[in-house]
């Protein structure tokens, strides 16, 4: 018989902003989890045998007593159909695993990853079947110095931060380390397939080979590779997730001392550069800074050489990097070029009907490097022509703001008050970087 599920959980999503004029638009609200309810018939138990194996094996001393205790009672409370306890001492047990991985003292990865697979079916509420194993590999994760294993329960749990050091050589060709991590700056909201879930699980481990191609400058080859489980249901409120790395010794970032910009410090996912974001996990008191090359002099030159001197003068420095993430994928540190430009994918029609829509114009933003930006916002404009009645503009909200997956964003419901020739502009903002503007062909507005 199905499990039957009977409460909820509520959590708040952040907000970040963006850009120094306008916030983002608000997070996605969470949705309402179902939790489990005790059933009376007998489940699937196949696995149990199996995990009471594994557990011996994986646990050390002194834990090994108690999780021993832990999974006899969640295989007993199989056996009589108790879903609602099966789901409670397999959510502990992950739980111990969790602090064992942080520690360093877990057993063999494989082990460990066939013991976690079974203890996350467990949570399925048809019992700790083969059939709802989630077949994922956990090896990494619970066997990297830097692995990352973290089971959320919609609580605030603490910042998921990594085990360990990843060493890289960075821009000035010396030795770092960086340590990775994922944290909420909220809560957690979920709803997975087949009725729910009580937990989520957030895993990985740096990227060894295969990772991603980038157009921005790469920290050193630092990459890694962040999931999430159970992957159906809606995402995480936008700004609430966020990964980064905190690096041992400052990076100072390349400048390009022609155009005077100084690359930006970003999280890059897949192809996509993230919003900015500093890691709360990092050590306190280091925060991006201007790292003049004048030396002790400095004070008394910044009131004597002008701006464009001090610019081609001046690096940034910074001892971390992050970036908000809707969902989870391959993630890079990257140094980004922040003189970046708009591309116009699809322009307003030939001629529109006065009062009507003029259709709907999709913008791309892109950094200097061509890679695509999220979080920009953009804003359409008439541009003047000799053909533009005086006093037209455009009617309907003319903003919006680029999404993740491939820094575009699509504005319609746009018409224009005035028949005429007219040449749409859009132009962008978000901080730290600029952006040359991108226009429309002529096009004309008729009765």
């Amino acid at each position: 018989m199905k499990s039957i599920w009977c409460a909820t959980v509520t959590t708040v999503a952040a907000i970040l902003t963006v850009s120094c004029t306008d916030s983002a638009p608000t997070a996605i609200e969470p949705q309402p989890v179902a939790m489990n309810a005790t059933s009376t018939a007998v489940l699937a138990c196949d696995l149990t045998r199996t995990m009471i194996a594994d557990v011996r094996s994986w646990f050390p001393q002194p834990e090994r007593r108690d999780a021993q205790e832990t999974v006899r009672s969640l295989a007993d409370a199989c056996t009589v159909g108790n879903t609602t306890l099966v789901t409670e001492l397999a959510v502990a047990l992950l739980g111990s695993m969790e602090a064992l991985a942080d520690a360093g003292r877990g057993g063999d990865a494989l082990v460990g990853s066939r013991l976690a697979n079974a203890l996350l079916a467990c949570t399925s509420g048809e019992g700790c079947t083969a059939a709802a194993l989630p077949d994922i590999d956990l090896s990494a994760a619970l066997s990297l110095p830097a692995g990352l294993f973290r089971i959320y329960t919609g609580d605030m749990a603490a910042p998921a931060i990594a085990r360990g050091l990843v060493p890289f050589v960075d821009f000035d060709g010396n030795q770092n380390a960086a340590l990775f991590g994922v944290e909420l700056s909220g809560g957690w909201s979920w709803t997975a397939a087949n009725g729910g879930t009580p937990l989520v699980l957030l895993y990985g481990a740096p990227v060894v080979e295969g990772g991603l191609d980038l157009l921005e400058p790469g920290f050193g080859g630092l990459q890694y590779d962040v999931k999430r489980w159970p992957r159906p249901g809606p995402f995480v409120g936008d700004d609430i997730v966020h990964v980064g790395a905190c690096f041992t010794s400052e990076v100072t970032l390349p400048h390009d001392h022609e155009t005077n910009e100084s690359a930006q410090p970003r999280m890059q996912r897949e192809g996509t550069l993230l919003s900015a974001y500093s890691p709360t996990f990092c050590p306190p008191g280091d925060v991006p800074q201007q790292a003049s090359l004048l030396g002790p002099i400095a004070t008394l030159t910044r009131s004597v050489l002008p701006a464009r001197w001090l610019a081609m003068l001046s690096d940034v420095r910074t001892p971390r990097v992050g970036g908000s993430a809707l969902d989870f994928s391959r993630f890079a540190p990257v140094a980004a070029d922040a003189e970046g430009r708009l591309e116009m994918l699809s322009g307003p029609a030939s001629v529109a009907t006065l009062g009507q829509s003029i259709g709907t114009i999709v913008i791309r933003a892109l950094s200097g490097g061509g890679t695509p930006m999220e979080r920009v916002r953009v804003t359409l404009y008439v541009f003047g022509n000799s053909g533009v009645p005086a006093g037209a503009v455009l009617v309907g909200d003319p903003s919006g703001y680029t999404i993740e997956n491939d820094g575009t964003v699509a504005i319609a419901g746009l018409t224009i008050n005035k028949t005429g020739g007219y040449t749409i502009c859009a132009r962008g903002e978000l901080s730290g970087f600029t952006f040359s503007e991108a226009c429309s062909g002529l096009f004309h507005v008729r009765r």
